[in-house]
C-alpha cells in the first residue's frame, strides 16, 4: 500500500499510536485502521490488511470509471471518443498512479465523478422516463454523496451546493423524491461522522482541526507583506501581527509557492483572543488598500501551477511509505519484490511528463485549462446544462485557490482530472445531452397527456 504521510498519521491514529485528530476526515482514519486490523485478526498480517484497504479502493475506482463509460454509450458518444476516454484512465498517472494510494483526495475524487454522473442519469432519467425510480441508481446517488460529505472537511458544503444543482435541474414530478433522497444523504453522513468520532473521543479527546487550513490566502498575504513591506507597517501594527503570526521570523519562514511555513504558527501562542485575531484581520485589511498588488502576487505566486503546463508535478509513490515514522514498521512491512516492481510503475509514469501528448494529460493544469476552455464553449453554445454540470469543478477550483491547493502537488485538484474526461467526452456530440438520445417523441407526448388527464 502506499500511503502518503498524511495517511500515515491517520493509521497511527486509529492504531492508537497517537492522539486522533480531526485534521483529516475521520473516517478514513476508521477504515485504514479498522482493515489493516483485519489483516492481522484473519490472517495474522497488517501487510493483508493494507491489501484489503488498496482492493476496496480498487474497486471503487475501477467500478465509477467503468460506469463513466456505460453512461457515455447510452449518451450516444461515438465509439471513437469512448475509447479516447478510456485511453486516459488507462494512460494517465494522475489516476493509474494514484489508484493504489491511501490518501484522502482519491475515494473523495471518485466519489464526486460518480456524482457528476448521477447528474448526468438524472437528465437521463426525465427523458427515458424510468431510470430515477432505480434502486442502482439511488445507491450510486448515495454512495457518491456519503463519500463526499465524509472524506473531506470541506465536503460537506460542496455536497449542498451539488444537491443545489441537483434540485435545480430536477424536474417537477421527481423533485419532492429527489430532496429526501438527498436529506437521507446528509443525515445519514452526519450520523457516521458523529458515531466515529464519539467512539474515539471515549478513548481519548480527539483534537479538533485548526482554522488556518482555511486562511492560507490572507496568511500568505500578510507574510509578502512583511517581507516587502515591512519598514511600513507601524509598531502597533507589528505587534498585532506578532501575536497571531510570529513577526520577527514571517519574512523568514515566507514561500511564495507554499503557505505551511506561515499558517503553521498562526495563532500558536494559547494566549492569543478571538480580538486578537479581529485585530489582526482589520491589519490585513487595511493593508491590503494600501498595497494590493502584494497580496495579488501573493495570491499569484501560490496557485500559478494550477494552470502552468511547465509546472512539473510527478509525484508518486513506493509501494510502502511508513517510513515517516520509526513506529511504523510494528505494523506493515516494506516487501522488497513488491517494492523493485512497483518503482518501475514509478519511473514510468514519470517519464510519461516528458512524452509527447501524454505530458499534457499527466499535468494538471491541463485539465484546469480544459474546464475554463470548455466552460467558454459552453457559454459560446449557450450550453446551460453542460455550463451548470460544470460548476461543482468551478467551486473545487475556487476552493483550491482559497486553501492550500498547490504545494507542489496535484492532488488538491483530482475531482476536476478525474470528471473532465467524462465531460469533454459529452461535449463532443453534435448536440449536447437531448439531441444524443433517440427519444420516441409520440410515446412522450402521450405519457404527457395522460399525466394531465390523471
Amino acid at each position: 500500500m502506499s500511503i502518503i504521510k498524511d495517511s500515515v498519521w491517520q493509521f497511527l491514529q486509529g492504531m492508537g499510536e497517537t492522539q486522533v485528530s480531526k485534521h483529516n476526515p475521520l473516517l478514513l482514519t476508521w477504515l485504514i485502521s479498522n482493515l489493516t486490523k483485519a489483516g492481522k485478526l484473519f490472517f495474522d498480517s497488517y501487510n493483508i490488511g493494507a491489501f484489503f484497504y488498496n482492493l476496496f479502493q480498487f474497486v471503487f475506482f475501477s467500478y465509477v470509471f467503468s460506469y463513466s463509460l456505460v453512461i457515455l454509450y447510452r449518451l450516444k458518444i461515438r465509439k471513437l471518443y469512448i475509447n479516447c476516454v478510456l485511453a486516459v484512465y488507462c494512460l494517465c498517472p494522475l489516476i493509474i498512479g494514484y489508484i493504489g494510494v491511501c490518501i484522502k483526495d482519491t475515494i473523495y475524487s471518485v466519489a464526486f465523478l460518480l456524482f457528476i454522473i448521477s447528474l448526468y442519469e438524472m437528465r437521463l432519467s426525465e427523458i427515458e422516463f424510468k431510470r430515477f425510480n432505480s434502486v442502482f441508481y439511488k445507491i450510486n446517488f448515495a454512495i457518491s454523496g456519503f463519500y463526499i460529505i465524509t472524506l473531506r472537511k470541506e465536503g460537506k458544503y460542496v455536497f449542498l451546493f451539488m444537491a443545489l444543482i441537483a434540485l435545480v435541474l430536477s424536474q417537477k414530478s421527481n423533485f419532492k423524491k429527489i430532496l429526501i433522497l438527498l436529506l437521507i444523504i446528509f443525515l445519514a453522513s452526519e450520523m457516521v461522522d458523529t458515531v466515529i468520532y464519539k467512539s474515539y473521543n471515549e478513548v481519548a479527546t480527539v483534537a479538533e482541526a485548526s482554522p488556518r487550513e482555511a486562511l492560507s490566502v490572507p496568511l500568505q498575504q500578510v507574510a509578502r507583506l512583511v517581507s516587502q513591506h515591512g519598514d511600513d507597517i507601524s509598531n502597533p501594527d507589528k505587534e498585532i501581527i506578532d501575536k497571531v503570526l510570529v513577526y520577527d521570523t514571517l519574512s523568514e519562514r515566507y514561500n511564495p509557492m507554499l503557505s505551511d511555513p506561515v499558517k503553521n504558527y498562526y495563532c500558536w501562542n494559547s494566549d492569543v483572543t478571538e480580538d486578537d485575531v479581529i485585530l489582526f484581520f482589520k491589519i490585513w485589511f487595511k493593508y491590503g488598500l494600501k498595497y494590493p498588488f502584494t497580496y495579488l502576487s501573493a495570491t499569484l505566486n501560490q496557485n500559478y501551477p494550477l494552470f502552468s503546463l511547465n509546472y512539473n508535478d510527478a509525484i508518486y509513490y513506493n509501494s510502502c511509505e511508513l517510513k515517516f515514522w520509526e513506529i511504523d514498521q510494528l505494523f506493515i512491512k516494506d516487501v522488497d519484490s513488491i517494492e523493485k516492481v512497483d518503482s518501475v510503475f514509478i519511473n514510468c509514469y514519470k517519464l510519461e511528463h516528458q512524452m509527447p501528448f501524454l505530458e499534457l494529460i499527466a499535468n494538471r493544469s491541463f485539465w484546469c485549462i480544459a474546464l475554463v476552455i470548455f466552460s467558454t464553449i459552453g457559454i459560446k453554445r449557450r450550453d446551460k446544462w453542460h455550463l451548470i454540470i460544470m460548476l461543482p469543478l468551478w467551486a473545487t477550483l475556487f476552493i483550491c485557490i482559497l486553501g492550500p491547493a498547490v504545494n507542489g502537488h496535484p492532488r488538491y485538484v483530482f475531482p476536476i482530472v478525474y470528471s473532465m474526461p467524462f465531460i469533454i467526452a459529452s461535449f463532443l456530440c453534435k448536440n449536447p445531452i437531448l439531441d444524443c438520445i433517440d427519444i420516441n417523441w409520440s410515446n412522450i407526448i402521450k405519457k404527457q397527456c395522460l399525466r394531465k388527464r390523471s
